[in-house]
């Protein structure tokens, strides 16, 4: 029953759990329709009433599964991948004054591994030089205060600013 407790490692030996063969394709491609999240900020927050709100926000077409599968941890499961992407898209998402970071799995991480720090902003500038209002500068500047995502080139190039 307790056989764990017979094991007896030195520091040069290794464990290795080798990975079975199949390693279930239906699982992989539904992982391609998750998104991780948590809450970023010092606040704490009803997690019923943030998972009841982000679903009715996102307002899914197809729908969403909201899990905690760790504290402050959640998974997003989508049903569609036009929901994911939507929902990508629209980011940065608030909750009760707090931001929500979301990363995208690959399903080789660890739950650990899925917290992201990191948070998509526009940024709108304002009274560039007209020789200033293309995606080069754009990408310039994004590099220095972040790490550049997109152009917004949906705006005529006479208008006072870009984002």
């Amino acid at each position: 029953m307790d056989k764990w407790k017979e094991v007896d490692l030195d520091a040069e030996e290794v464990i290795v759990i080798e990975e079975g063969g199949d390693t279930g394709k239906h699982d992989i491609s539904r992982l391609k329709l998750c998104l991780a999240g948590s809450i970023w900020g010092e606040g704490h927050y009803n997690h019923g009433a943030f998972q009841k709100t982000i679903a009715q926000v996102w307002r899914t077409k197809h729908g969403v599964d909201i899990k905690e599968i760790d504290k402050n941890l959640y998974m997003f499961q989508f049903f569609h991948w036009k929901d994911r992407d939507k929902v990508l898209e629209g980011e940065p998402w608030w909750f009760d004054k707090q931001v929500l970071t979301l990363k995208e799995i690959t399903g080789d991480e660890q739950p650990s591994e899925l917290r992201s720090s990191r948070v998509p902003f526009w940024i709108r500038v304002y009274d560039l030089p007209f020789n200033q209002r293309t995606e080069l500068a754009a990408k310039s500047l994004g590099d220095k205060v972040g790490h550049y995502l997109t152009y917004d080139d949906s705006e005529e190039w006479w208008i006072s600013q870009n984002r």
